[in-house]
């Protein structure tokens, strides 16, 4: 089963055999393949499956880089001190900050929105804005980070007032609101990333039939933090995929691969081990971790 038959005369002896057999024999040594050799014959051997593998590992390391690059950083009120101190901070804005890990099925990476808070136009910071509480954005010239936030979570209502009387009395100038209207580069990278994890899990659905995990599998484990799942999913399907002689045919359903409910078991366990690894990296270090 699954092997091609050879074809044969209309008298049933097969022309190719004895083309074979006539065919005369070399004594000679194939000569060693060279290093051009391998990689035309890499090349020649690609297949649409390979090159999707490849563009969705190279788009989920872009998408990550820019991530930890553009990323808006929540910094305690220590950091802020010292930075402010050395005279790093270009710009202040006040500002509330939307934290959600899940948007939805294609959110992207997890998300720091940051918006203007509107009582700052009447020049007083009394700690709320639209139900929200309010915080201190500021601006540092670095090429990583260059957006980072005070973090609201524990502040006292008090505190903002306070950070921006300190920012003023170093003479570091107000951002206008505008800056955030135009959409900051995290944005950008936060949508290019929803579309990195919504393109995956089409060819997940509508690609070729998985050979290591089902369907369902990999639709539960493709997400996660950080995405992790797309680039895994494409070097276990795509990029190396389990052995199958060509023609196999497949009974329906599992077929001795990982199951959807296995899937979902593990996307929910690295969701939470993911996250909580995340939260604690950049609580101990916030420039240089993002939080996922």
């Amino acid at each position: 089963m699954g092997n091609t038959p050879e074809p044969t005369d209309a008298d049933g002896t097969g022309r190719v055999g004895a083309a074979t057999a006539e065919a005369p024999t070399s004594s000679l040594a194939p000569a060693e393949p060279t290093v051009l050799d391998r990689v035309r014959s890499a090349l020649a051997g690609s297949t649409p499956g390979r090159v999707v593998g490849w563009l969705l590992v190279i788009g989920w390391v872009g998408c990550l880089a820019a991530l930890w690059v553009t990323q808006p950083r929540l910094v305690p009120q220590d950091v802020l001190a010292e930075e402010l101190a050395r005279g790093h901070a270009t710009a202040y804005r006040v500002v509330t900050v939307d934290e959600d890990a899940m948007r939805g099925p294609f959110s992207g990476p997890y998300r720091i929105d940051v918006y203007p808070a509107s009582d700052t136009q009447d020049g007083i910071v009394d700690g709320a804005a639209d139900g929200q509480p309010v915080t201190v954005a500021y601006w540092v010239d670095s090429p990583v980070a260059g957006l980072r936030v005070l973090d609201p979570n524990g502040l006292s209502s008090d505190t903002p007032a306070g950070v921006v009387a300190s920012l003023q009395a170093a003479g570091v100038p107000e951002a206008d609101a505008s800056v955030f209207f135009g959409g900051l580069p995290s944005e950008r990278v936060t949508q290019a990333g929803a579309l990195l994890l919504m393109v995956s899990t089409l060819v997940v659905i509508f690609g070729p039939r998985p050979r290591r995990g089902t369907r369902w599998f990999w639709f539960w484990v493709v997400g996660g933090p950080l995405s992790l799942g797309v680039p895994v999913f494409a070097v276990a399907e795509l990029l190396r995929p389990r052995y199958e002689l060509e023609g196999t045919v497949h009974p329906p359903g599992v077929a001795g691969r990982w199951s959807g409910l296995a899937g979902f078991a593990i996307g929910c366990v690295l969701s939470i081990v993911g996250t909580g690894a995340l939260l604690a990296l950049s609580a101990a270090s916030p420039i240089w971790f993002i939080r996922g």
